[in-house]
C-alpha cells in the first residue's frame, strides 16, 4: 500500500472545504435572487380598463295580458285564452319553446269602498310573458303581433347578448394589455425596469346597463304602424388592478 503524505491529505481537504463553501455561497445567492422578498418599495400598482363596443344580438320582450271578470274563474279563463293566443303567435314567428316563459301571474279581487267596508265587485287576472328574440329583424313584427294577439301590456324591450362571457373575456384581455402599457410607461418615466406580474384582480361590474326601448307599442292593434326599434351598440368594460415588480 502506497503511503500518502499527511500534508497532501490536508491540502486536498482544505481545497475541498473552500470549494464547498464557494458552492454553498453560490447556491444561496441563486436562491436569494430567485425567491427574494419583494417589499412595497419595489412594486408598482396599476388600475386599468378594457372596453369592447358591440351590437346586441338578442332582444328580451316582456308582454302582458290583463283581464277582468265577474268571478275569479271568468277573469282567469279570459286571461288564459288571450295569453295562449299571444304565446302561439310568438312561437309561430320561430321563437323556440325554451325562449318563452311566464314571468308573472296575479289574480286578485276588485273592491268597491263607497259602501261600508268594501264589497267585491269582480276580479282581475294579470299574466306576463318574457320572450327572447334572437333574430333582431323580427322584433318590430313581434311587438306589433303581440298587441294584435292578446297582449294589452308591453313592458319594454331589453337589448342584450346571447353570449356575454365572450365579450367580457375580450374586455379583460384589453384591460390587461392597457395595464401592462401603463406600467411600462410609468417605469420608464421613473427610471426603473419593469419586472414580472405579481398580482392581479378584477373589479366588479363590466356589463353595460341594459338598453330598454320605449314602452307602449300600438296598444289596441288595428291599423297601428309596426314599431321601429333599434338595438344600437353597447360598451362592455372590465376594470382590473395589477401589481408589477420593479427593480
Amino acid at each position: 500500500m502506497q503511503f500518502i503524505p499527511k500534508w497532501l491529505v490536508q491540502t486536498i481537504a482544505a481545497v475541498g472545504a473552500v470549494l464547498l463553501v464557494a458552492l454553498t455561497i453560490s447556491q444561496l445567492y441563486t436562491v436569494k435572487n430567485k425567491f427574494r422578498e419583494i417589499d412595497d418599495k419595489h412594486i408598482i400598482n396599476i388600475s386599468a380598463e378594457g372596453k369592447v363596443t358591440v351590437k346586441p344580438d338578442q332582444a328580451i320582450v316582456n308582454a302582458g295580458v290583463q283581464t277582468d271578470g265577474a268571478t275569479a274563474i271568468d277573469a282567469q279563463n279570459a286571461n288564459t285564452n288571450l295569453a295562449n293566443k299571444m304565446i302561439a303567435f310568438v312561437k309561430g314567428q320561430g321563437v323556440e319553446d325554451k325562449d318563452v316563459s311566464t314571468s308573472g301571474y296575479n289574480l286578485y279581487p276588485k273592491y268597491d269602498y263607497t259602501k261600508g267596508n268594501g264589497q267585491i265587485t269582480g276580479y282581475t287576472a294579470n299574466q306576463s310573458v318574457t320572450v327572447k328574440v334572437n333574430d333582431l329583424e323580427k322584433v318590430g313584427k313581434i311587438l306589433d303581433g303581440l298587441t294584435k294577439n292578446g297582449a294589452n301590456q308591453i313592458n319594454g324591450v331589453n337589448y342584450t347578448f346571447q353570449d356575454p362571457d365572450n365579450f367580457r373575456e375580450q374586455a379583460r384581455e384589453a384591460a390587461l394589455k392597457n395595464a401592462r402599457e401603463k406600467a411600462e410607461n410609468l417605469a420608464r418615466a421613473a427610471g426603473v425596469r419593469l419586472g414580472k406580474l405579481i398580482t392581479f384582480s378584477e373589479n366588479s361590474g363590466g356589463m353595460p346597463i341594459p338598453y330598454y326601448a320605449d314602452k307602449g307599442y300600438g296598444m289596441g292593434g288595428g291599423g297601428a304602424a309596426v314599431p321601429s326599434v333599434e338595438p344600437g351598440v353597447q360598451d362592455i368594460t372590465a376594470q382590473i388592478s395589477v401589481s408589477y415588480e420593479i427593480y
